[in-house]
């Protein structure tokens, strides 16, 4: 009986991470965000893929 509980769990998890994924694609971005630039002057992360990737554009 255990079994069946952590099947239904596991696909229940799956159903959620389906259905918030599919509602997220149909969000509409909110008006003034659409082409938002990150500033990574402040940051010390170095291993940041953003940062890296925002250095290769400059």
């Amino acid at each position: 009986m255990k079994i069946l509980y952590a099947i239904g769990i596991v696909l229940g998890l799956i159903i959620l991470y389906v259905i918030g994924s599919t509602l997220n694609k149909k969000t509409p971005v909110p008006e003034g965000c659409e082409n938002l630039k990150v500033n990574c002057d402040a940051c010390g992360i170095q291993s940041c893929m953003v940062r890296n990737k925002n250095k290769g554009e400059e």
